[in-house]
Protein backbone atom coordinates (compact mmCIF):
# COMPACT_ATOMS: atom_id res chain seq x y z
CA UNK A 1 0.00 0.00 0.00
CA UNK A 2 2.64 1.99 1.06
CA UNK A 3 4.02 2.26 -2.28
CA UNK A 4 0.99 2.73 -3.94
CA UNK A 5 0.86 6.40 -1.78
CA UNK A 6 3.98 7.21 -2.20
CA UNK A 7 4.34 10.48 -3.38
CA UNK A 8 0.33 10.89 -3.39
CA UNK A 9 0.74 14.29 -1.36
CA UNK A 10 3.46 15.61 -3.54
CA UNK A 11 0.57 16.79 -5.73
CA UNK A 12 -1.20 20.04 -4.79
CA UNK A 13 -4.29 19.82 -6.10
CA UNK A 14 -4.97 17.13 -4.31
CA UNK A 15 -3.44 18.12 -1.61
CA UNK A 16 -5.51 21.13 -1.52
CA UNK A 17 -8.42 19.14 -2.07
CA UNK A 18 -8.31 16.70 0.41
CA UNK A 19 -7.37 19.33 3.52
CA UNK A 20 -10.81 21.42 2.02
CA UNK A 21 -13.16 18.42 2.67
CA UNK A 22 -11.94 17.75 5.68
CA UNK A 23 -11.57 21.42 7.28
CA UNK A 24 -15.26 21.65 5.51
CA UNK A 25 -16.39 18.59 8.24
CA UNK A 26 -14.75 20.04 10.70
CA UNK A 27 -16.72 23.28 10.05
CA UNK A 28 -13.65 25.22 9.76
CA UNK A 29 -13.09 27.64 6.00
CA UNK A 30 -10.59 26.31 3.56
CA UNK A 31 -9.77 29.51 2.45
CA UNK A 32 -7.44 29.99 5.90
CA UNK A 33 -5.10 27.24 4.48
CA UNK A 34 -1.91 29.08 3.35
CA UNK A 35 -0.36 27.92 0.23
CA UNK A 36 3.42 26.28 0.83
CA UNK A 37 5.62 25.46 -2.24
CA UNK A 38 6.01 21.53 -1.12
CA UNK A 39 9.31 21.43 -4.05
CA UNK A 40 10.96 24.71 -1.90
CA UNK A 41 10.27 22.96 1.83
CA UNK A 42 11.75 19.33 0.50
CA UNK A 43 15.10 21.45 -0.66
CA UNK A 44 15.30 23.06 2.79
CA UNK A 45 14.64 19.88 4.43
CA UNK A 46 17.18 17.81 2.25
CA UNK A 47 19.78 21.16 2.94
CA UNK A 48 19.45 20.96 6.65
CA UNK A 49 19.81 16.81 6.60
CA UNK A 50 23.00 17.44 4.44
CA UNK A 51 24.31 19.69 7.13
CA UNK A 52 23.24 17.94 9.66
CA UNK A 53 25.57 14.78 7.79
CA UNK A 54 28.55 17.09 7.10
CA UNK A 55 28.44 18.37 10.81
CA UNK A 56 28.29 14.40 12.51
CA UNK A 57 30.85 12.97 9.76
CA UNK A 58 34.50 13.09 8.95
CA UNK A 59 33.74 14.34 5.70
CA UNK A 60 37.65 14.77 4.97
CA UNK A 61 37.83 11.01 5.43
CA UNK A 62 34.89 10.39 3.51
CA UNK A 63 36.36 12.21 0.36
CA UNK A 64 39.77 10.60 1.37
CA UNK A 65 38.56 7.31 1.29
CA UNK A 66 36.25 8.27 -2.21
CA UNK A 67 39.58 9.31 -3.68
CA UNK A 68 41.88 7.28 -2.83
CA UNK A 69 39.91 4.12 -2.14
CA UNK A 70 39.78 2.65 1.08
Amino acid sequence: MGNCLHGLFDHEEFTGALLGILLRRKGLEPSALRAVDYRAYQEEQYDLLAAALRESLDMERIYRIIEEGA
